[in-house]
């Protein structure tokens, strides 16, 4: 089953494996959505001083902690970049564009977790 955005199947396994602990996965994805804009920020201000290894690490980990929840779309995207910056960054303007399109599939994910966790 799935939300869209967000693999159930995904994110119940991770909830079997704190035992179900609501309130550890309250503040996992408290932690998620103080951290998730952050490390966009990151991106950008990679992108801006031409710092490949600060943008691969900070694609890398919003792919990795949106992979947890389930948000397989956002985290797809995130690696694309990751692998993109890795490589050394051909087009600036395509990059812009991924991270542009991370700002919006993550809002999205945001509220999608957010209506879950309501729903709980």
């Amino acid at each position: 089953m799935s939300s869209g955005l967000i693999d159930m199947e995904i994110f119940n396994r991770f909830l079997e494996s704190v035992n179900g602990d609501i309130s550890f996965l309250d503040e996992m994805l408290e932690t998620y959505f103080n951290d998730s804009p952050r490390q966009i920020d990151e991106m950008k201000t990679a992108l801006k001083a031409a710092n490949n290894d600060d943008l691969t690490r900070a694609a890398h980990s919003l792919k990795a902690n949106s992979a947890v929840f389930g948000a397989g779309e956002l985290a797809n995207i995130c690696r694309e970049l990751e692998v993109t910056a890795r490589n050394g960054i051909v087009n600036a303007a395509d990059v812009v564009a991924r991270i542009e399109r991370i700002e919006e599939v993550y809002q999205k994910v945001m509220d999608a977790l957010k209506n879950i966790r309501a729903g709980m």
